[in-house]
């Protein structure tokens, strides 16, 4: 009998979402830029101490010069999900959790860029947080 384990579904998933995308993010969820030097890993280990956010085991997708990757889960259905760049790029994100809907995360349904309410709200004030 075959059994596809939830680890294995996720790494295929993975690995065709790197071939559709070629590996790039999308620009429209580009944030801006933290000013350099920063400790990027500091800042990621403070964000998961400090904040709601969490490790980001489920991603589906990892882009080059990535640093790291969290997600706040905003309920057991959907999450934000950040990403931070070697350069001090910040890209994030709203949509459904894998747990939730995981074809549908797969797929990208119901991602979207964030609202200016959002950004302020989940990335801007932890940021803010974590950096003073």
């Amino acid at each position: 009998m075959f059994e596809i384990t939830w680890y294995k579904a996720l790494k295929q998933s993975q690995n065709f979402r790197r071939m559709i995308t070629r590996g790039i993010e999308p620009d429209k969820f580009t944030l801006g830029y933290l000013k350099l030097p920063l400790d990027l890993k500091k800042i990621y280990n403070l964000l998961i101490q400090k904040g709601k956010y969490q490790y980001n085991y489920s991603s589906l997708t990892s882009y080059p010069h990535q640093v790291f990757q969290a997600r706040w889960l905003l309920s057991d259905e959907v999450q934000i999900h950040i990403r931070m760049y070697e350069d001090g790029r910040v890209s994030a994100h709203y949509e459904w959790t894998p747990e939730f809907k995981f074809a549908e995360h797969c797929k990208g349904i119901g991602c979207r860029p964030l609202d200016r309410q959002e950004i302020l709200m989940y990335v801007k004030r932890p940021l803010w947080e974590v950096l003073k």
